[in-house]
């Protein structure tokens, strides 16, 4: 298996950083973006954290109220004429899990936007960098014209992302 050539650059200035990460998406090249501070001008679309709360507040009350629904109907009082299913009791269960719904899938969404659940960790010059101050992009390296929109880069280097070592061939 061949290795795949990564290239890290860091810039200091952030226009020639956003004109970067602009002109490699443009050619179709996906870079992986890292900065200390957000630059709201290189996000792409809305932010899903919302509808991940949205989402989680509508199933943890449904759940909540279908529970408490559940246990009233599964194990019957007497209840004097009055209705199996109260609204009090029901009613704030309902909202306690609303609440854990909407809190659980909000932390789910802000790991899941925020890259922060599973994947591998940035290469160390990536670490190195973002120290030093710098914004930094990482990118396949996939020809000439890749490397040449990282000209105005302060900082460049060159990993191997995926090395394997191959067998030699020529031992017999």
């Amino acid at each position: 298996m061949a290795s795949t050539e990564a290239v890290v650059a860091g810039y200091r200035d952030v226009a020639a950083f956003s004109a970067a990460v602009r002109g490699l998406r443009e050619t179709g090249v996906a870079p992986r973006i890292y900065s200390n501070v957000p630059l709201e001008e290189l996000e792409e679309g809305r932010s899903k954290v919302l509808l991940f709360a949205l989402v989680g507040a509508i199933v943890g009350g449904s759940s909540a109220f279908l529970l408490a629904a559940w246990s009233a109907k599964a194990y019957p009082l007497i209840t004097g004429g009055m209705p199996l299913i109260a609204g009090p009791p029901v009613g704030l269960v309902t909202y306690e899990g609303t609440a854990l719904g909407a809190v659980l899938a909000t932390v789910l969404g802000v790991l899941l936007e925020g890259r922060l659940a599973g994947g591998s960790p940035p290469p160390e010059q990536v670490s190195t960098l973002l120290g030093d101050g710098l914004h930094v992009l990482e990118v396949a390296a996939e020809g000439e014209a890749v490397v040449a929109l990282l000209d105005d880069a302060d900082r460049v280097f060159g990993l191997a992302t995926d090395a394997a070592d191959e067998p030699d061939d020529e031992a017999s």
